[in-house]
């Protein structure tokens, strides 16, 4: 929940630049309208980030269970269809993923 919740202050921090710029005329209300205005205005190659955003909202929202668990090495299953498993380094991943969208935006905004 905190990475979708960075996520979610990073996409309102950069559309709220965005109106500050006069480049969006208001900023939407739901999460799924900022996220996809924000997939509209964010070059091509950051989109990785906004994929990441709606991965993690489904993972939120699945049940899950752990299945093994020894010291660092747990590993989380999801309730879905597929049975998709979560393992530590993957958490991991993304959240140096989320810190590295984090940085993005903050330089969108604070160097122009």
């Amino acid at each position: 929940k905190r990475l979708i919740s960075s996520l979610e202050m990073s996409i309102e921090e950069y559309l709220l630049f965005l109106k500050e710029k006069r480049k969006i005329p208001s900023i939407p209300m739901t999460l799924k309208e900022k996220v996809d205005l924000a997939k509209q205005k964010l070059p091509t190659s950051n989109h990785v980030y906004l994929k990441l955003y709606n991965k993690l909202t489904k993972i939120d929202k699945t049940s899950y269970c752990s299945i093994s668990e020894y010291r660092k090495h747990l590993t989380m299953k999801l309730m879905d269809r597929a049975g998709t498993e979560i393992k530590v380094p993957d958490l991991e991943n993304y959240l140096s993923q989320v810190k590295e969208f984090n940085k993005i935006i903050s330089e969108i905004c604070h160097s122009k």
